[in-house]
């Protein structure tokens, strides 16, 4: 699975999913560290990544989220057509 770690996860989850098997980002990596939800959204979109963040307010996710123990994550348009 590929996977985008949003900016308001700790780094250290990045490690331990590379290890369990998935391709995995962060927003530290692509600088995107401050940048909109939006910018977050298209980069994963274009890489066809799923986004795990805990930004549950986001505009951005609202209709492609769901919360499971406090995560939210959605797929990008791109990573949903495959």
């Amino acid at each position: 699975m590929k996977i985008k770690l949003d900016e308001n996860l700790s780094r250290h989850l990045k490690p331990a999913l590379i290890q369990a098997g998935h391709e995995t980002t962060t927003a530290a990596d692509e600088n995107l560290l401050g940048k909109p939800d939006n910018d977050v959204a298209t980069a994963a979109n274009v890489e066809c990544r799923m986004v795990f963040t805990l930004d549950v307010a986001s505009q951005i996710f609202v209709g492609l989220r769901r919360v499971v123990t406090g995560v939210s994550y959605c797929l990008g348009q791109g990573a949903l057509a495959r």
